[in-house]
């Protein structure tokens, strides 16, 4: 199904797809060679050890768009992006990758929402050879000329990948021109997909996740097709238009990942003492972490929703599930694997959840302290569960914490002690 397989049997015999046959993604057909200079917005994905398996287009310093399938169910520790060169295999600049989210909606099947953002682990800049590309704000006229770059193979199934960046130009189908029965997909042609056509020119297996560029602008990006180059299967690109709000929004959620703070905790010790009554009353530390699924209640005066204005009055509460940071780390579509640590454990429910001004605020399993709120991705976000500093793992550095405070506020004390008897002593010199 995806143009980033390299196989020497029919994809359809192997992956699901929505048409019967040789649905692949990805490959230029009878294009030409071209160089970076020409299109510096071009970038590799690639697995550790530098083998090219889709391509991306980079938007911002440390930001790359690409299709959901090519980063689905990976580890972001895994894969590398090769920028600024003309060959898949050498030369440019080569950066990890720190994150990728892929859209909530991408179904494998379909392809359906095929798109996805990539954060780099540092960022890159500007040159003649890398150059950030702006995404269409309007989705183009049918017949607008438009290219398609990429690394893949040059012919369907049995070729290997190109190690020279080449391209195309096709012409630019709107979805319900490439749905129309001037072609032959029909309905398999959904909301955020758009097309390019050319007789006998087209991307092929390699090129999936790449730039479809029309105006100078990123209109597309490479998804699936029937085959490669197959007269009436035009190349289908995930719809950057349809989709651009989502990627704007999602690169600044990656953005804010990229500065969650790490031992998020910290100890008061108040200027009088404060005796318990039936609205005081100390907590205790949980010695051992709850399961995951445990009934947690998180309470606080934050604000009940992103955007949200003014602080409550009233002391709110939510009802939660407990997740250690292990099921945690497997939430956020593998944003969350990235930055979720030993000290971090999570809590969810639909539609309920800490929020701005809740933070420090104390999350309680049956009756003892196992969290403290930390930070999260909005207030109740869909599969993106808040995160806790966890106390149980920082129960020791409490302690210590605490005995130090208490030590440093009995020496200021004995010197201040020390000092009054000082000056008693001197006055009374001064007196005889």
């Amino acid at each position: 199904m995806f143009r980033y397989f390299l196989l020497c049997v029919h994809l359809s015999a192997v992956f699901a797809g929505p048409l019967p046959n040789e649905l692949t993604a990805g490959r230029i057909i009878n294009g030409v060679e071209t160089t970076i200079e020409n299109r510096p917005y071009q970038v590799s994905l690639q697995r550790e050890r530098g083998s090219h398996f889709c391509g991306g287009s980079i938007i911002s310093e440390d930001i790359v768009v690409t299709a959901a399938h090519c980063v689905a169910f990976k580890d972001p520790s895994e894969l590398q992006v090769r920028l600024g060169s003309t060959y898949s295999d050498e030369g440019g600049i080569v950066v990890g990758i720190k994150a990728f989210k892929y859209h909530e909606k991408f179904d494998g099947d379909i392809l359906w929402y095929d798109i996805a953002v990539v954060k780099l682990d540092r960022p890159v800049k500007q040159s003649s050879t890398v150059r950030y590309i702006e995404m269409a704000k309007k989705v183009p006229k049918t017949g607008t000329p438009a290219v398609v770059s990429g690394w893949g193979t040059k012919c369907f199934s049995v070729c290997a990948l190109s190690p020279v960046l080449m391209e195309v130009e096709v012409t630019f189908l709107e979805r319900k021109d490439c749905a129309s029965k001037t072609y032959l997909y029909g309905e398999e042609i959904k909301e955020t997909m758009v097309c390019g056509y050319a007789k006998e020119k087209d991307a092929c297996q390699g090129d999936s996740g790449g730039p479809f560029v029309a105006d100078g602008k990123l209109v597309g990006v490479v998804s699936w097709g029937q085959g490669c180059a197959l007269d009436g299967y035009p190349g289908v690109y995930a719809d950057v238009a349809a989709l651009r709000d989502w990627v704007l929004d999602n690169a600044q959620k990656l953005y804010k990942f990229s500065i969650v703070p790490v031992y998020d905790i910290a100890i008061l010790k108040i200027s009088k003492p404060v005796y318990q009554t039936k609205t005081v009353r100390y907590i205790k530390l949980a010695k051992r972490r709850p399961h995951t699924g445990a009934r947690a209640v998180v309470s606080g005066w934050g604000t009940t929703g992103v955007g949200a204005n003014g602080i409550p009055v009233h002391l709110r509460k939510a009802i939660v599930r407990y997740i250690d940071s292990k099921d945690c780390a497997s939430f956020g579509r593998n944003i969350y694997r990235v930055f979720i640590t030993e000290t971090m454990i999570c809590a969810e429910t639909l539609d309920q959840a800490a929020c701005a001004g809740d933070s420090g605020s104390p999350l309680v399993v049956k009756g003892e302290l196992v969290g403290i709120a930390s930070w999260g991705a909005g207030c109740g976000a869909q599969n993106f569960p808040d995160v806790y500093t966890d106390v149980v793992a920082l129960r020791y550095w409490i302690n210590n914490a605490l005995k130090t405070l208490i030590k440093r506020e009995s020496s200021e004390k004995q010197k201040k002690k020390q000092m009054v008897t000082k000056d008693n002593t001197n006055s009374e010199k001064r007196n005889e």
